[in-house]
């Protein structure tokens, strides 16, 4: 354990950092605490790797990690993209470093830093992409013994956006987009409030996908990338079947941009606070209230994790009260 000395001298004040760990001693001064800290978490992290299974491996700085994680692995994910500046990022402050070096104080330390000008959901999602190429360095690559990001906290987000429209709120909407010069957007709409599909997932809908005797629709490009099949009921289903006839393409919206039909139709409905993705927690709140139990509503979802499902429980108070009644009018009978 590291033992840091303050001292004040006729040059200032300076930090005298002593580490004794198993026969190994280093002293090192220094201007600032930051700085004697900083010393001494790395080499700490150095003595103790040295004398672990890590020392088995060879070390590798972190910057040759992250362009391999680039190269091999970042191309092969759907959110590339955005996930490309978030691991440059990284690049910056840790690349000159070997991978021994990463202790979790460092990274939570950079973690603070970014938190500091960005939202807590967004420092949590740059701190995700580091996890996963660490996670790769580990299970494949074979150049570490652990992922030092487990044992970082994240940081707390804010409680997700739970607007759902009323039926009256639908149906001026609805009224909206049937007038729009978008020949996307009521089919869009419909589908999304009966479906309860995300916005890149209808868009990205192709004929192929569309099963009209089975009544479903095949999803593909999905959040967590395993697709998933959703019926289609009236009066979606007759207003596919009608658009088939006049679509050449095999996509089933050819043009996908719809934000400056929806604004428009927003604007005109006179809603409030409303977005696409509202869409889909408003198929949900209609499912729940009409006594869909969570489990069904997460499989037409597409929920891989019952606790983003779990957020509607309380749109499902009167189908619980109705199971408590039933169990209790057998219990006390």
């Amino acid at each position: 354990m590291a033992n840091i000395l303050k001292r004040v001298g006729k040059k200032g004040v300076s930090y005298k950092v002593q580490i004794r760990i198993k026969g190994i001693s280093k002293t090192e001064t220094f201007s600032t605490l930051a700085d004697a800290k900083k010393w001494a978490s790395i080499e700490e992290g150095k003595i103790q790797s040295s004398r672990s299974p890590l020392s088995t491996y060879t070390d590798h700085k972190a910057g040759e990690m992250i362009d391999r994680y680039i190269r091999d692995v970042l191309p092969q994910k759907k959110s590339h993209k955005i996930q490309h500046p978030q691991i440059l990022w990284w690049r910056t402050k840790i690349g000159h470093l070997n991978i021994s070096e990463l202790r979790p104080s460092i990274l939570a330390e950079l973690r603070d830093e970014l938190a500091a000008r960005v939202a807590n959901s967004t420092t949590n999602r740059y701190m995700s992409v580091l996890s996963h190429c660490f996670s790769v360095a580990v299970k494949d690559w074979e150049w570490m013994e652990c992922n030092p990001m487990s044992r970082i906290r994240k940081m707390k987000e804010p409680k997700g956006r739970e607007r759902f429209l009323s039926c009256e709120e639908i149906d001026r909407l609805l009224t909206a987009c049937k007038k729009s010069k978008s020949k996307n957007l009521y089919l869009f709409t419909v589908l999304a409030l009966s479906t309860g599909s995300r916005k890149n997932e209808i868009l990205s809908l192709k004929w192929s996908d569309v099963d009209f005797s089975r009544q479903t629709i095949e999803l593909n490009q999905t959040k967590n990338g395993e697709s998933r099949l959703v019926p289609i009921t009236e009066p979606a289903l007759s207003m596919l079947k009608e658009r088939k006839e006049w679509v050449t393409s095999p996509l089933v919206f050819p043009h996908k941009y719809i934000q400056k039909g929806w604004e428009r139709a927003v604007q005109i409905s006179g809603i409030a606070d409303v977005h696409i993705h509202d869409l889909r927690h408003t198929c949900a709140s209609l499912l729940l209230m009409s006594g869909t139990d969570l489990f069904t509503v997460g499989r037409i979802l597409g929920h891989r994790d019952p606790s983003s499902t779990a957020r509607y429980t309380h749109l499902n108070i009167p189908h619980l009260t109705q199971a408590i009644e039933r169990m209790n009018s057998k219990l006390w009978q």
